[in-house]
This record gives structure tokens, sequence and C-alpha cells, in this order.
């Protein structure tokens, strides 16, 4: 336990350890996605809208969440290495935030909603539920920054 005496400390990451961790994501980035690609080209897939779906997630969303957290921590942080890190990893727990709700959701359609076979020519079944969800979080994710902002000015 905690004595009333303990006064709160600052813990500083050092520069060699926040290019570690951007330098980590991107790496652990770019082996998912060569992974993928290097599937692709081997064996093949059928290219469909799910396809296009899952290339937005992978590729495109994660860096709305990367730039969402550098205008965050632009006026709050000096210096590219120390902005990127924080912008990182304001989008490595927003990231993780979408998939924790997002499986949920994907759940729900699955099991409670009709399921819509490869064959339905429509949008809505091709983009519309994916890219809400999408939508939602991300908004969710810029809402909760916003609120943060706020809250620190006051």
């Amino acid at each position: 336990m905690v004595g009333s005496n303990d006064a709160p400390k600052t813990v500083t990451i050092t520069r060699p350890w926040q290019l570690t961790f951007i330098g980590g994501v991107v790496a652990a980035q770019a082996l998912f996605v060569g992974t993928m690609l290097w599937s692709f080209t081997r064996h093949g897939t059928y290219i469909s809208a799910g396809t296009w779906v899952w290339q937005v997630t992978t590729w495109v969303y994660p860096l709305l969440y990367v730039a969402a957290g550098y205008a965050f921590v632009m006026s709050r942080v000096r210096g590219l290495v120390p902005r990127l890190f924080w912008s990182v990893f304001l989008a490595t727990i927003g990231y993780f935030v979408y998939a924790a709700l997002g499986m949920p959701l994907n759940y729900i359609r699955s099991n409670v909603f009709n399921y819509t076979y490869s064959n339905d020519p429509s949008l809505w079944s091709a983009f519309g539920w994916d890219w809400s969800v999408m939508a939602a979080l991300f908004a969710l994710f810029c809402l909760s920054l916003l609120v943060i902002r706020l809250r620190k000015r006051a």
C-alpha cells in the first residue's frame, strides 16, 4: 500500500526508447501488411468488397488515428520525435479500443442480423456496417481527445 508521504514522481521516456516504440509499431504494421501481400501474391485471393474493407481498415484507418493523435499533441509537445511518439502511442490506444469494441459489434452483426451473402450487390452490405463502426469509433476517439483538451484548458 502506498503511504501518504509518497510524493508523485514523473517518469520520463528517453529519446531512444521513444524511437524504439515508434520503430516497433511501424515494423509490426509493415510486417503485417507485408505478410498479407506475400500471402495474396503467393496463394491468390478472391477480391471482394470485404477485401476493400480489410485494406482500408489495415492501411488507412490506423493512419487516421496517428493523424488525430499528432494534431492533439502538436500544441502540447515540442520536438518531432516526442510528437511522433505520443501520436503513435495515442493511436495505439485508440486502435486497441477500436479492436476491442469492434469485435463485439461484429459478433452482434453476425448473430443478430441476417448474414449477407457474397452475391449481394448492395453497397450497404459491402461497406456500410464495417465503415459505420469504423467512423463511429474514430469519432469517439476524436471526441475523447477533444474532451481531454478542453478539460486541460479549464
